[in-house]
């Protein structure tokens, strides 16, 4: 990886990748090297950077964001589909930071836990290594919201194939 996090290989990236869904389902599995706050910490740093942007370029910020509030809305197709399509393309994409605000924006328009695995299982499917790299990143958002300690109980997702 560079200075930056960046994955320069994509077997290191599926090595990452399983060694997450691996210890996500062996809580005795011990992912080595272990991850480091950059992996977790740009979601808590989005708002922040896009308010001082917001501020830079006041009239580039302003139009930017009434786009997504007209596509996100309630049309044919509901706001959470919508939501989770956007969270299979920035993980099939590689957007670290659209990653995590896709996957909390799905869970405020009322998409469970499944619903936004099954997004990523068809990010995984189009993507391959970098979706199933990126793939990690949900898991571990959903697991520091506690969203995933029921399926860690049992062992894995029901329903899910």
């Amino acid at each position: 990886m560079d200075e930056n996090g960046q994955v320069l290989n994509a077997r290191y990236t599926q090595k990452r990748a399983t060694d997450y869904l691996r210890a996500y389902c062996d809580p005795g599995f011990k992912v080595d090297p272990p991850y480091e706050d950059w992996e977790t910490e740009l979601y808590e740093q989005i708002d922040d950077m896009w308010d001082l942007y917001r501020k830079c370029l006041p009239d580039v910020g302003k139009a930017y964001e009434e786009l997504p509030m007209e596509v996100y809305k309630d049309g044919v197709l509901s706001g959470k589909i919508k939501r989770l399509m956007a969270l299979t393309g920035a993980l099939v994409h590689g957007c670290r930071a659209c990653v995590l605000f896709q996957a909390d924006k799905a869970l405020a328009a009322g998409a469970a836990v499944e619903e936004i695995l099954e997004a990523c299982a068809v990010a995984v499917s189009l993507g391959g290594t970098m979706g199933a790299g990126e793939t990690t990143r949900v898991v571990k958002f959903l697991d520091e919201k506690g969203l995933l300690d029921e399926f860690k109980r049992i062992g894995r997702v029901e329903g899910l194939s």
